[in-house]
């Protein structure tokens, strides 16, 4: 459902006649999905962390889900500046994105070999 509303929110972005009430909705539908999802993960975390360590763990994954997402409008912001260009913002992120999918599998499987 998420990946459903990131396409809507780069329709807007296509010219169209509708532009200002199909963002609108692409937000709002990415807003819906995105916290609808939250009681699952927090419920992940309160499954997968133990009693001691609990309280750090949620504290990592609201830094994550809050503060860390904050850093895509920094990286944008300064592609713009200095690159002329936002869009180099996006490719920079997916190259994050990419990065992390990469390093998750490595990382368990080093874990759990443990």
């Amino acid at each position: 459902m998420t990946s459903v509303s990131l396409l809507l929110l780069s329709l807007p972005y296509t010219p169209t006649i509708f532009n200002d009430v199909l963002l609108i909705f692409a937000i709002l539908l990415f807003g819906f999905t995105f916290f609808s999802a939250q009681a699952a993960s927090n419920t992940m975390v309160a499954d997968l962390s133990n009693s001691q360590n609990r309280g750090l763990v949620f504290g990592w994954s609201f830094f994550a889900r809050f503060g860390l997402g904050a850093l895509g409008i920094i990286i944008i912001g300064l592609c713009q500046v200095y690159l002329g260009s936002w869009i180099y913002g996006f490719y920079a992120m997916a190259l994050l994105g990419l990065l992390s999918a990469v390093l998750v599998p490595l990382v368990h499987q080093r874990k759990t070999q443990e």
